[in-house]
């Protein structure tokens, strides 16, 4: 049991933590960022970067909302025109749906987290199964980002090939949904997630260590001289 419960911890770690953080790129602030970056490429077609924003923003919440496919067919280009066409509008379906199977899976490797991490703080055996799922997921993150980095196109391509249908992943550089998420905005955001992964990684890997880190080592030593201190001081003070 300990041990199921010690994998239930390890393999749900990474799940969480960039199922968690992928939900920042969804928000203005990303938006905002990603857009703003100095050398980030223009729209060659004519939006401005505040038109970016703000149309990319109608999107994500979109995608954060129980509104159907006509809400999206609703939107309108600044000029009148309508913001997507009929692939598009199929495409951004796709991705609202997959982002519901995500959801599910967030909620399902959190219970399955929270069953493990009770049983390993239990049985004392929690700091390990932490350990090993920072370890799991920095593993991870360095396979994807040197797999990104050698090869984005052909990785980029075989992503959308495994989640979505063959043939619906295809658009014309002056379709709305590439104007307003370039290649370079999703090759941004997976470093981004990489390195806040990562981050987050590290830092639960040297919280979870058993083993004090020399800094608190170093504050216990601290508060034992100013205690030994002050103790002789009282003495001192006590002598006649």
């Amino acid at each position: 049991m300990i041990r199921l419960a010690r994998l239930l911890v390890t393999f749900n770690t990474p799940i969480l933590l960039v199922l968690a953080n992928t939900l920042i790129v969804m928000t203005p602030l990303w938006l905002a960022a990603a857009y703003n970056r100095p050398g980030f490429p223009p729209d060659s077609y004519g939006f401005s970067r505040s038109e970016r924003i703000e149309l990319a923003t109608r999107v994500t919440n979109w995608l954060g909302s129980d509104e159907g496919l006509v809400a999206l067919s609703n939107l309108r280009l600044p000029d009148g025109q309508e913001m997507f066409n009929g692939r598009e509008l199929r495409h951004l379906w796709d991705v609202k749906l997959l982002a519901g199977q995500a959801y599910r899976l967030a909620i399902l490797a959190l219970a399955l987290f929270a069953a493990g991490f009770e049983i390993c703080r239990r049985n004392c055996a929690l700091h390990v199964a932490l350990q090993r799922g920072a370890q799991l997921t920095l593993i991870l993150l360095i396979a994807i980002v040197v797999l990104a980095v050698a090869s984005w196109d052909q990785a980029f391509t075989e992503f959308h090939r495994l989640l979505f249908a063959s043939g619906t992943c295809y658009f014309a550089y002056s379709d709305t949904l590439i104007r307003l998420f370039p290649e370079q905005f999703w090759f941004d955001a997976l470093l981004f997630l990489a390195g806040l992964t990562a981050a987050q990684a590290l830092a639960l890997n040297l919280l979870a260590n058993p083993s004090p880190p020399r800094w608190k080592t170093l504050r216990h030593l601290l508060y034992w001289r100013r205690r030994d201190s002050g103790a002789s001081n009282l003495e001192q003070a006590k002598r006649p």
